[in-house]
Parts: structure tokens; C-alpha cells; sequence
């Protein structure tokens, strides 16, 4: 089987040095932050078209919020719920911050988060899946939630993220307005090319730094360094590794690189020929070398993977090893499968989504 995958991203993202300012940007107010993105969300839960892919939940995380939230290190937080008990195996009890509002000044209740899990598990909502493991949810009162799992589960914390909450009242409208607890608000969206939050007042925690993060959808990484130097946004993300030696040493520009929770993999199509024969799979998967993919399409900012999370995952597993490449046995494989003189595939993938992707594509194809 094709247990591994071929890395784990690192990501850089360019800052402009607040201290020193850069070319333009004295003219910028001061309560705004702009970023330069390589590419826009997929949408704003839970309307159509909205995809469930990482960035396009990290920016909805601001907007609306769970029970529970993860940290900058992936650790379980408190969210809308303060703390929370479990009784027994399949019940979870978990007790709502008193006080909370969401952005349009309403008061949240246990019914609100009641309606909002019952929805995102009966509708095809992108977060239903994570969910799929609860038999009921019903208020205890006006401050407490008791949610029931249909066999023991303890892993539901670490999906209540997921479980993102908005006023029941809200739900049966179409679309559903961007109503949540986060700390900012959707102010605007111009899909393709920028998108606005704007702090929500009413948020339960410290006021967010900026009163208004603008996010301009820049697909190419030589525009979104122009903007950093020209004073016309602050940070852009995806920098292009072979820029970031000339940037580090710009006076006015920080460069933060670091492991992402993106991890690349194949996908392959297991029901019909040549997948179907786990040989084929095997043989893929012993072909490609990790490291060397990394080095030759990453410049070795990649980390090789073992399984489909990182490590700061929860569910990591440690003793699952990298798989270390052997295409002497990769060929022999094929051959017991029939394929003695090796076969065709075409290898899909993205196009400009992620950094080097067309150069991960052509590097596995390569090594293939």
C-alpha cells in the first residue's frame, strides 16, 4: 500500500518590518492590515461553494468558532465552551461561557449550538463529516451541552472545531449570513479578488490588533513581493524559495519560514487497473524517493512524510517510518503484476495552488 507521502511543506511568509516601514507605506492607516495571497477561499461557511481545505477554514476559524479551538501549537482550547466533562465513554457534557454574543449583538444559547451541530450533521455541510460520530445533542439548561457518540469515541474533541456555531434563528435562511462569536466579521467579499474582516465588537477575548485585515488575492509571487516593497501591503504569503535569500537581506522585510500542516500525497485509483493490484501501489510507493523530491523540487524545504498528518497532529503515529525508496523491488513488483516492461499512468495534479507544485509533479513523474 501507498502509505507515504512525498512531503511536508514548509511555508514562507514575507513581513514588512513594522519598525522600519518600507517604500509607501506611511500613507497607510494605521488600524489596517493587507495581505498579499496567492490564492482567494473557496468560500464562507456553510454556503456554497465553500470547499473544506485548510486556508479556506483557517480564515472562516476567525469568523465563526466551535465548542472547542486549536492554538498556534494544535493544542485543544476552550472556545464557546468553558470546560467540559465526560461522564462516561460516549457522553460529553460541556458547559458554555456565560456572557457570549455573537457579531450582530445577540445573546448565544445552548439551543444555538444544538440547531448549528444538528444542521452540520443533516445537511451537506463541508463539515459534516467530522461529526458523523455524534447520536445526539441537547441543551442542559441554558449553559450546558450534552453531546452522546454513537459508540465510544474520544477523539470527538479534537472534531468539535468543526462544529462551528451561528445563531439557530440564522440557519434556515439561504445563504446563511456570516454570523459568529470569532473575532472579526465578514465585511466584504469579492470572490477571485479580495476579501475583508472587519473586529467584531462583540468578541469574548482581547479586541484583534487591526480593525480591518484586507486580503488581495495576488497570484503571482513577483506582484505579491512588488506590493511588500512598495509599501502597498504589509505580508505576503507563498514566497517563492529562490527568493528568499535576496529577501532575508532586504532592511525593510522579515522572512518567517516554518513546517505547515500541508502534506502532499498521491492519490491512486484503487478501483480498477493497474491500482487495483496492491503490487502496483507498493511499487509506487518504494519508487519515489522523499528526500530527493524535497532537495530537487523544494531546495530541501520539505520534510518527508510517513502517513497523511504531521506530527503535531493528533493521531500521529511515531513508528510509522518514511519508506526508504528500493526501485530494484519496485520493478520486480511490477513485473509479478504483469508489467515487466513498466506501464503508462497520467499524473494529475495542481496547477499554481501550491509553492513548486508543477515542480513536485515533475519531479515524481521523473522519478516514476
Amino acid at each position: 500500500m501507498l502509505t507515504g507521502s512525498p512531503s511536508r511543506h514548509a511555508a514562507a511568509w514575507l513581513l514588512a518590518a513594522s519598525a522600519l516601514g518600507c517604500a509607501g507605506d506611511a500613507g497607510r492607516a494605521p488600524d489596517v492590515l493587507t495581505l498579499a495571497v496567492r490564492a482567494d477561499v473557496t468560500g464562507f461557511f456553510p454556503n456554497p461553494p465553500i470547499n473544506n481545505e485548510n486556508y479556506t477554514m483557517q480564515v472562516n476559524w476567525n469568523l465563526l468558532e466551535g465548542l472547542v479551538r486549536f492554538d498556534s501549537k494544535l493544542d485543544l482550547q476552550p472556545a464557546i465552551a468553558e470546560y467540559w466533562e465526560t461522564p462516561d465513554d460516549r457522553t460529553y457534557v460541556l458547559h458554555l461561557r456565560r456572557g457570549l454574543r455573537f457579531s450582530d449583538g445577540s445573546a448565544l444559547t445552548a439551543e444555538d449550538v444544538v440547531a448549528s451541530l444538528d444542521a452540520a450533521r443533516r445537511r451537506q455541510w463541508v463539515t459534516r463529516d467530522y461529526l458523523q460520530a455524534i447520536e445526539s445533542v441537547r441543551a442542559a439548561g441554558d449553559g450546558s451541552v450534552v453531546i452522546r457518540t454513537r459508540f465510544p469515541y474520544p477523539i470527538l474533541l479534537f472534531k468539535l472545531p468543526w462544529g462551528l456555531v451561528l445563531p439557530a434563528r440564522a440557519l434556515e435562511n439561504d445563504p446563511v449570513p456570516m454570523v459568529g462569536t470569532g473575532p472579526y466579521t465578514l465585511d466584504s467579499w469579492q470572490p477571485g479578488r479580495e476579501f475583508v474582516l472587519a473586529r467584531n465588537p462583540h468578541y469574548r477575548g482581547p479586541a484583534p490588533a487591526f480593525g480591518r485585515v484586507r486580503f488581495v488575492v495576488v497570484p503571482a509571487a513577483a506582484d505579491r513581493i512588488r506590493m511588500l516593497e512598495a509599501g502597498e501591503a504589509q505580508i505576503a504569503d507563498q514566497v517563492p524559495f529562490e527568493e528568499l535569500e535576496r529577501l532575508r537581506s532586504h532592511p525593510g522585510l522579515r522572512v518567517f519560514a516554518g513546517p505547515t500542516l500541508r502534506v502532499l500525497y498521491l492519490g491512486l485509483r484503487v478501483d480498477r487497473k493497474p491500482f487495483s493490484d496492491p503490487r502496483v501501489r507498493e511499487a509506487v510507493d518504494l519508487a519515489i524517493d522523499r528526500p530527493e523530491l524535497s532537495r530537487r523540487a523544494l531546495q530541501g524545504l520539505a520534510e518527508p512524510a510517513s502517513q497523511l498528518v504531521p506530527v503535531s497532529v493528533f493521531g500521529f503515529n511515531p513508528r510509522i517510518p518514511v519508506t526508504e525508496p528500493d526501485r530494484a523491488r519496485a520493478r520486480r513488483l511490477l513485473a509479478e503484476a504483469g508489467y515487466p516492461e513498466g506501464l503508462e499512468v497520467r499524473l494529475d495534479g495542481p496547477y499554481n495552488r501550491y509553492v513548486n507544485d508543477r515542480e513536485i509533479l515533475a519531479e515524481v513523474a521523473s522519478q516514476l
